[in-house]
């Protein structure tokens, strides 16, 4: 994936991608996401990073509200710049009742 992610209000971008070409983009305040030993919350300025991911819920808030949630395979992540890229197997259906701000393609 190359060039910046879609203009948004939002300081965080979280991306996420899988081997069966399920794709979504989130505008967020924050990520949180498991890692093998626990969970780990990501903000705007987070230090770049990459980091193995466990299987467990993805989430994304905005303004306090969850605005994603998502089980993930485990797989990676990948930050810089402001912006959240997971890499997973599989990504499950909405944890979110169906209220998700994902951006449009």
């Amino acid at each position: 994936m190359t060039g910046a992610p879609e203009k948004n209000d939002a300081p965080l971008t979280l991306i996420c991608l899988t081997t069966d070409g399920a794709a979504a983009t989130v505008a967020c305040d924050s990520v949180r996401l498991w890692l093998p030993d626990g969970a780990v919350g990501i903000r705007r300025g987070h230090m770049s990073a990459l980091m193995a991911t466990a299987a467990g819920p993805l989430e994304a808030y905005r303004g306090g509200a969850r605005v994603f949630c998502r089980t993930a395979a485990e797989g990676v992540a990948w930050v810089e710049s402001d912006r959240v890229t997971v890499l997973c197997g599989t990504l499950g259906k909405s944890e979110n009742n169906g209220n998700e701000a994902i951006l449009p393609e």
